[in-house]
């Protein structure tokens, strides 16, 4: 019983220094936060890769937009059974 009350308030101590430090920022600090993965900068190839998906997008979209293009399924069906 003794043992499990000096659990108990060993565990009030460090819950009211954590809560302490962070009030007063002693814990934080940007350079602390910032993670080791990104660090570096992206490879050129993905960066290639990303800004040619953008562009393939925006084609994909303009060409293949019934309101842009006036291209449809339904008017290529229409044109087959006309022939």
């Amino acid at each position: 019983m003794e043992q499990a009350k000096k659990q108990k308030e060993d565990l009030y101590r460090v819950q009211a220094s954590a809560s302490a430090a962070d009030a007063f920022g002693e814990e934080d600090s940007i350079e602390g936060m910032e993670r080791a993965d990104t660090r570096t900068r992206l490879p050129w190839g993905w960066l290639l890769l990303f800004i040619g998906l953008i562009l393939w997008g925006i084609w994909y979209g303009i060409a293949f937009t019934h309101v842009i293009s006036g291209w449809s399924q339904e008017g290529q069906y229409r044109e087959s059974l006309k022939k």
